[in-house]
């Protein structure tokens, strides 16, 4: 009887084990990282550490989002409120300075002062 009982205990860990591994996809992921920012130039944004610039020289950039495959990035070119979308500035005409975003569906939330 405990013969029995250790070969369902090994059966049952064997299972659980392998239950445990996983439904076939990569262990090995690695999400990216964003952060953007000025540097003297102008305003720029990183991904993992590389720099991109972003058009204008007295710019400013102050929160990034990323959703879609898409890159928005909210700051300003010189008194002027904008936002990058793939490197492409769209000036805004709101007034307010926006300091985040948010992008929801094909909606970008911005975060004002």
């Amino acid at each position: 009887m405990k013969n029995n009982f250790f070969v369902a205990a090994v059966i049952a860990f064997v299972f659980v084990l392998t239950a445990c591994g996983g439904g076939g996809g990569s262990d090995d992921y690695t999400p990216s990282v964003y952060v953007a920012g000025r540097v003297a130039s102008g305003a720029c944004y990183w991904k993992d550490g590389v720099r991109t610039d972003l058009p204008g020289n007295d710019a400013n950039a102050y929160g990034i989002a990323v959703a879609n495959g898409n890159v928005y990035v909210v700051g300003n070119y010189g008194s002027q409120t904008c936002v990058w979308v793939d490197g492409v500035r769209q000036d805004l005409t709101n007034g307010r300075k926006a300091r985040g975003i948010k992008v929801v569906g094909t909606t970008c939330l911005l975060y004002t002062s």
